[in-house]
């Protein structure tokens, strides 16, 4: 077990496997729709850790280890739904995640647009310290406004839009409108994304 790279565990019902916490060659973690109780500070041992998937997990956790301090983490994907879990998860557990400047890939959709759940709302100094993001993953999540070091992400290759065919009359003039001036910002500031249009009609 030593040896171990990848360590996949969907709809674990038991709580967070604390075992994987002594895999020191680990680099793939995805609890994904788990119903875990804690996330604990002794998941920072894992050194080589690249890629943490934590989607729909989150439910019953009151908070999250200071994921900064794993060097190498490359991945994370922590999405704002229930899952198994009786209750959505606090969106306090999204404050530390601006700190881990190692991140090349974000998911954190998902946290808004469900009833009860107002828009969300992201700290003026989010993605500041993430230069290497490529890929943010923010689907599902009511807006009101991106904070400005979103615009400045150099290396952001693609911008994908689910259910275009919602995106008409009025609604769909505005949508074009934010995405003309997202175009603009990011060629500014030395980007130039890929936007990517997907419907399921």
């Amino acid at each position: 077990l030593a040896q171990l790279r990848e360590f996949r565990a969907l709809f674990l019902a038991v709580g967070f496997p604390t075992m994987v916490t002594r895999l020191p060659e680990l680099r793939v973690l995805d609890l994904s729709m788990s119903v875990l109780d804690k996330l604990p500070d002794d998941l920072l041992q894992l050194s080589t850790l690249e890629e943490l998937r934590l989607n729909a997990s989150l439910g019953e956790v009151d908070r999250l280890p200071d994921l900064a301090k794993l060097p190498r983490l490359r991945v994370l994907h922590v999405d704002g739904r229930s899952g198994n879990a009786s209750r959505y998860p606090k969106r306090e557990l999204l404050a530390g995640i601006w700190d881990i400047t190692t991140l090349e890939d974000l998911g954190i959709d998902r946290w808004s647009g469900q009833k009860d759940r107002p828009a969300l709302e992201l700290p003026a100094d989010a993605f500041a310290r993430m230069p290497d993001l490529t890929r943010i993953d923010l689907s599902f999540n009511a807006f009101t406004t991106l904070p400005e070091p979103f615009y400045r992400l150099a290396n952001l290759e693609f911008v994908v839009l689910d259910e275009v065919h919602t995106y008409r009359g009025l609604f769909g003039s505005h949508v074009a409108a934010v995405l003309r001036r997202l175009a603009r910002l990011c060629e500014h500031y030395g980007a130039r994304p890929q936007f990517i249009c997907s419907s399921a009609t």
